[in-house]
């Protein structure tokens, strides 16, 4: 349970960091929908979830990014 209160917490300040930023940018650019905020959510929870199953899966993501 405390894992997932921090993925909720990490998510949000993520999100709001996101909605500030599209703010912030230049007005050409579309400011984020509702719709990509639903699917960020969901791909940091299902990373996170991840990442709580298999603690390697972190290690082979940055070996496979580098």
């Amino acid at each position: 349970m405390k894992n997932n209160t921090k993925v909720c917490i990490f998510m949000n300040i993520y999100l709001e960091r996101k909605l500030e930023k599209s703010k912030t940018d230049s007005m050409d650019k579309p400011i984020i929908t509702m719709k990509q905020i639903q699917h960020i959510k969901s791909s940091i929870y299902r990373r996170k979830i991840n990442q709580l199953k298999n603690p390697l899966s972190n290690i082979t993501e940055k070996i496979i990014m580098d």
